[in-house]
C-alpha cells in the first residue's frame, strides 16, 4: 500500500509538469500573465491592508497623545488654580489673624471642623494655655483646636500688641505674603511672611506651614514658626518721644561732657602717660640756626 500512495503522489505531482509541457508557447504566455496578474493583485491586497493597518495605529496614537496632552494641561491648570486657591486661604488666615477678627463666620469659611494650629509659647503676653487639653501643650508649643481658640489668641496677640507699641489704641498687623515664596507639595504648603504695623515700628519675619484639605481646600492644620525675642527687643525699644537729650554742661564732667584744658593737665599730673613720655624723650632738639650744628 505504501508504494502504490507513493505512485500516486509522483504522479499527482509530475501531471501539472507534463501539462505545461504540452503547452503551446502562446499557451504558456498567457498562463504566465494571468499568474502575474493574480500575484500583482494579492500583492496590492496586502499592500492596501498594511496600510490601513498603519493608519488605523496612527490614529489611536495621536488621539492617545491628544487625550493625554490635554489631560496634562487640565491637570497643570488644576494646579495652578488650586496652588492660587489655597495660597489666597493662607494669606486670608493670617490677615484674620492680624486684624483680630471676631466673626467666627469668616473663621469657619477657610478652617476645617477639626483644625488645629501650633503656636510658640510665650511669656511676655496671655496664651490660651488654661483651655488646653493636656498633651497638647509643652514647653515650647502649644495646639489650638477649633475656630473659637484660635480667635481667642488672636484677641490675646492683638491686646498684647495694642498695650505695647500704641498705647492701648487698637493696632493692626499687616501680614506681607509673596507667591514666589509659597511651595506647596500635594496637600501640604509652606509660606514665608512679614508682619509689619503702620501706627508703630514693627516687623517680624515668619514661616506658616499648613495641611489643606483635598476636597474643600480648606485648612485642617497649620504651625507658625517665628523668632519671640525678636519681638521682645522691639518691645525693650523706647519710642522716639519718650527719649530725653541730654545736654552736655561743664559740671557734668561724668556724662561725656567737654573737659577744660587745665582739668587736662591736671589729669596728666596725676596720671602720667608712658608712652607719651617716651616719645617726649624721642623728640629732636630744635635748631636755631645753621652755625650750631656740629659735625
Amino acid at each position: 500500500y505504501l508504494s502504490t500512495a507513493h505512485n500516486d503522489d509522483s504522479i499527482g505531482q509530475a501531471a501539472p509538469k507534463r501539462r505545461c509541457q504540452n503547452l503551446t508557447p502562446d499557451e504558456r504566455v498567457r498562463q504566465n500573465r494571468e499568474r502575474n496578474k493574480r500575484h500583482a493583485r494579492n500583492t496590492r491586497l496586502r499592500k492596501k491592508a498594511y496600510i490601513e493597518e498603519l493608519k488605523r495605529t496612527l490614529l489611536e496614537l495621536v488621539s492617545q497623545r491628544d487625550s493625554t496632552e490635554m489631560e496634562r494641561r487640565q491637570n497643570r491648570q488644576r494646579e495652578i488654580e488650586e496652588r492660587e486657591v489655597r495660597f489666597r486661604v493662607m494669606e486670608e488666615f493670617l490677615r484674620l489673624r492680624g486684624i483680630n477678627e471676631r466673626s467666627v463666620s469668616r473663621w469657619v469659611a477657610i478652617l476645617e471642623d477639626e483644625f488645629s494650629l501650633t503656636i510658640p509659647i510665650t511669656s511676655y503676653r496671655n496664651m490660651v494655655s488654661k483651655n488646653v487639653a493636656e498633651g497638647e501643650i509643652n514647653d515650647f508649643d502649644q495646639t489650638l483646636k477649633g475656630a473659637t481658640q484660635v480667635m481667642e489668641d488672636a484677641n490675646y496677640a492683638s491686646a498684647y500688641m495694642s498695650e505695647t507699641f500704641s498705647a492701648g489704641s487698637p493696632l493692626s498687623v499687616h501680614y506681607n505674603c509673596e507667591r514666589t515664596k509659597f511651595f506647596m507639595d500635594d496637600c501640604n504648603a509652606v509660606l514665608e511672611w512679614t508682619a509689619s504695623t503702620q501706627e508703630a515700628k514693627f516687623k517680624l519675619k515668619g514661616t506658616m506651614t499648613a495641611k489643606f484639605s483635598p476636597v474643600s481646600n480648606k485648612l485642617e492644620s497649620a504651625a507658625i514658626f517665628y523668632d519671640t525675642g525678636v519681638i521682645v527687643a522691639q518691645a525693650k525699644v523706647p519710642s522716639p518721644k519718650n527719649v530725653v537729650k541730654e545736654e552736655y554742661s561743664p559740671e557734668n564732667t561724668c556724662s561725656g561732657s567737654v573737659i577744660s584744658k587745665d582739668d587736662e593737665n591736671e589729669q596728666a599730673e596725676i596720671y602720667p602717660d608712658p608712652l607719651r613720655d617716651d616719645l617726649i624723650g624721642m623728640a629732636p632738639t630744635p635748631v636755631t640756626s645753621s652755625s650750631e650744628i656740629t659735625y
